[in-house]
């Protein structure tokens, strides 16, 4: 029979399946980039034989030998063991201060108070050494890096395995063992993609003592340990000081001369051609036109349309519904209600806090107030014979110290209060007794003669003290009326909050079919009135630059704001609200809100805020591209026009420069020559510096602390200046009066002349007391000082020279680009 290559295959198809499976499997993995360095298994293998090496690229010249892209993929993986092992170290190391610190707070005495003061200093330390731990994946770092390294080679910094486990414990304040980096080697290796690959006990160690190094090696040129709280290099001499706090402090008063760009529109005389408007138009078709940018743009940005239902838990029909639970609970569940306001009443007095949320309070007077008993007394009494009774015990028991007066004052107020509750004559034993105790310490204490007449005054006293310190309460039935108020407000929120989260659950319910999602809109109307809730709605789409001044949705803009005056980063905030949610239409949002991501139910607070809203999106339309050039023409020709008219507006803003320069300052020839030129009155822009005082008096009250804020151009003046506005108005401060600078807004809508029409130097008296008060400080309580400030930029400036100078020795030369940022598998 002849051979039939079916026949076998199918009496060994399961073996020759397996074994192409296998092959398959085998191929891929030989195909995938399995080495360090990139690159498939085969090429890996033919590199190591010789055979074949790929090119590599060279990306600076660094001590006059070239480093490559491997070279600084090999330095990003062995940097990044190493920071990752010090920040595990420095961790752990903080999770012993906190525990101790959380110990102390949970058992209040559990930590010696001078252990305590250094637990605090060392957990801020190790903070502060953790957050200097950085990785800059940047070839510009990776190269400084090296040539951090070199200087350490020149300096003879070496570090054995030993030296780098005593420094990772130094930077752990003694926190850490050899028998924790053996767990902290173990757990990197056991997470790889975390921490960028495994590495060998060796290889980290090496890795570690480059890092250590480095750091050594810049504690000593810089003169700052980083991650330490070290002061400068070299020290500020007070007549740099005096120079930095002139050049920072003085103050200048410029005027404003508003010159907008749409008052020339209608003077471009040019026609475009077709050809041009075309070409105006392919350049920013894919442009949203913003605010905050000078080019124009014809794509539609994204736009929505908001609705919103809130309550109040205070109105009267959650009041009222509020009543008639508690008529009913009364009714039917006595024993219940009467625990519930036992455990509230438990509630505050263990918890005192409790009294400044809840508004009611059960702390009686201390036993050493007089008048201790007339919050007992409620308003039907007769509150003038309470206090002449107890005010005539009292005095009784002073002038004649005796504890029968004491008590005649509990026994006389008791009678005098008319009340028969059982509970409260218990209370009124007891406070009998303890008055009497209080009493007769008292009339020891005041014995003329005795064995020993100085312990019985230190046994007054003692027992004078403990009195005072012991907290005293109101009986239930003397708050019984405010915690069933309290009950009674409780409830009414609940009906509130549980009204609204109904109508969530109705329209997520709605969601879940297509004919819900349809009828949605239609069902909404009845089940808001249904339900009695105050709503409002966006009438069309609107983008998030326009969204916030639209009427339909002002009563939520409102409860954003709070306080807050309306400014422009406050709208932004409230966009971004609105925008920032579920794209998907119907999707319910709460406000406010403790997170972006916290869920309705578990929102504290949404459930305790005065008006808890919510709101959703009735439509979102995506941003799109214009369909064509002719349906958008106009637009492109207007956006053109403006676009040229802001050449016309720059003329005349040098027009009116060289116009302003013969007053000298003159503000009435200033404001006359807006007035005339322009028909508009002038902005000025009083008490400009590079840094303003927050507390006004603070420049002759020495009292420097965290005291100045750099200056804000006032929003109402200028509603969006550009990046470069205040840098231009800087450049004002030493000209002569009468200088002037061009600036303009974000959006270049407006073009505006400043002109300088007065200036006030600080004088140097207040110099002395602000240098004198802030030189006396140690530089790590220095804070936000001017000082301190200045400190920060003198190191800064200091750091940049040195680097710039080390990369000059070291011959640097970029070349390219290193485009690998492989962290590789295994190290």
């Amino acid at each position: 029979m002849a051979f039939n290559p079916f026949s076998a295959f199918r009496r060994h198809q399961r073996v020759l399946l397996a074994g192409v499976t296998i092959m398959a499997m085998l191929s891929f993995i030989m195909c995938t980039g399995m080495s360090s360095r990139g690159g498939d298994a085969m090429s890996w293998l033919l590199d190591r034989i010789g055979v074949w090496t790929r090119p590599k690229t060279t990306v600076a010249l660094l001590y006059g030998r070239e480093v490559t892209a491997e070279d600084l993929a090999e330095l990003r993986r062995q940097r990044r063991a190493a920071i990752s092992f010090l920040d595990l170290a420095l961790r752990q190391a903080m999770q012993f201060y906190a525990n101790a610190l959380q110990r102390q707070r949970q058992n209040p005495g559990s930590v010696p108070p001078l252990e305590l003061q250094q637990y605090q200093q060392e957990y801020i330390n190790l903070l502060i050494r953790q957050s200097s731990l950085r990785l800059n994946h940047s070839d510009q770092e990776l190269l400084d890096f090296q040539i951090w390294l070199h200087q350490a080679d020149q300096l003879g910094i070496q570090l054995t395995a030993d030296d780098v486990l005593k420094e990772v414990q130094r930077l752990a304040s003694g926190r850490f063992t050899a028998q924790d980096a053996k767990f902290l080697l173990r757990m990197m290796n056991d997470n790889p993609r975390e921490f960028g690959g495994t590495i060998s006990e060796e290889r980290l160690y090496a890795a570690l003592a480059d890092e250590l190094r480095v750091r050594i090696a810049q504690s000593a040129l810089e003169g700052w340990e980083p991650g330490g709280r070290e002061p400068v290099p070299a020290a500020v001499t007070p007549y740099e000081f005096w120079e930095y706090y002139k050049d920072h402090t003085t103050l200048f008063d410029v005027a404003l001369l508003t010159v907008p760009v749409a008052d020339f529109v209608p003077k471009v005389q040019q026609t475009p051609s077709e050809e041009e408007l075309r070409a105006f138009y392919e350049a920013f078709r894919n442009d949203i036109a913003t605010p905050d940018s000078d080019r124009p743009g014809f794509k539609q940005p994204r736009r929505v349309q908001v609705q919103w239902v809130s309550t109040r838990p205070d109105a009267e029909v959650y009041r009222q519904a509020a009543r008639v639970v508690e008529a009913v609970t009364q009714a039917t569940l006595a024993w219940p209600y009467e625990l519930q306001l036992r455990h509230d009443y438990e509630d505050l007095k263990r918890t005192p806090g409790l009294a400044l949320h809840k508004r009611i309070s059960v702390e009686a007077p201390e036993l050493t107030e007089p008048n201790f008993l007339l919050p007992y007394f409620n308003r039907w009494d007769r509150p003038e014979l309470v206090a002449s009774l107890v005010g005539q015990a009292v005095g009784l028991a002073a002038d004649q110290g005796s504890a029968l007066g004491l008590r005649a004052s509990v026994q006389a107020a008791a009678v005098a209060s008319q009340q028969n509750s059982a509970e409260f004559q218990a209370f009124v034993k007891e406070e009998i007794r303890r008055r009497l105790a209080a009493g007769l310490t008292f009339w020891l204490g005041t014995l003329p003669s005795g064995p020993d007449p100085w312990a019985s005054v230190g046994a007054w006293c003692l027992a004078w003290v403990d009195l005072s310190n012991q907290r005293q309460h109101l009986p239930l039935e003397h708050v019984r009326a405010p915690l069933r108020a309290e009950l009674r407000e409780s409830w009414a929120r609940q009906l509130a909050l549980s009204n609204l989260r109904g109508l969530k659950k109705e329209i997520e319910d709605m969601l879940r079919s297509a004919d819900g999602r349809r009828q949605l809109p239609t069902f909404l109307e009845g089940a808001i009135a249904r339900r009695g809730l105050r709503t409002g709605a966006m009438t069309e789409p609107k983008d998030e630059y326009t969204i916030v001044r639209d009427a339909g949705i002002q009563p939520l803009r409102e409860a954003f704001l709070g306080p807050a005056l309306p400014n422009r980063q406050k709208d932004r905030d409230f966009a971004q609200l609105l925008f920032g949610q579920d794209t998907r239409p119907f999707q319910v949002a709460h406000y406010p809100r403790s997170g972006p991501n916290t869920p309705v139910e578990n929102d504290s607070v949404w459930q305790t805020a005065a008006e808890p809203f919510l709101f959703w999106k009735t439509r979102d339309e995506p941003a799109t591209a214009p369909a064509s050039f002719e349906a958008v023409r106009d637009q492109v020709e207007a956006s053109w026009r403006k676009w040229k008219a802001r050449d016309l507006a720059r003329q005349e803003a040098e027009r009116l420069a060289a116009k302003a320069r013969p007053t000298k300052g003159d503000i009435r020839q200033i404001r006359d020559l807006s007035v005339q030129e322009l028909k508009r009155e002038l902005i000025p822009l009083e008490d400009v510096a590079k840094l303003k005082p927050t507390n006004p008096s603070a420049l002759v009250t020495t009292q420097m602390r965290d005291s100045f804020e750099p200056y804000q151009v006032p929003e109402s003046k200028v509603a969006n200046p550009a990046d470069d506005f205040l840098t231009q108005l800087f450049k004002l401060k030493d000209k002569e009066l009468g200088e002037s600078v061009i600036v303009t807004d974000k959006p270049k809508e407006h073009f505006y002349v400043a002109v300088l029409y007065h200036r006030r130097e600080p004088s140097i008296q207040a110099f002395y007391g602000l240098y004198r008060e802030e030189s006396s400080r140690p530089a790590e309580m220095r804070g936000g000082t001017l000082l301190a400030r200045f400190e920060r930029e003198q190191r800064q400036k200091f750091r940049e020279q040195l680097l710039q100078q080390l990369r000059q020795q070291a011959g640097l030369e970029i070349k390219a680009k290193s485009s690998s940022f492989d962290i590789g598998t295994e190290l």
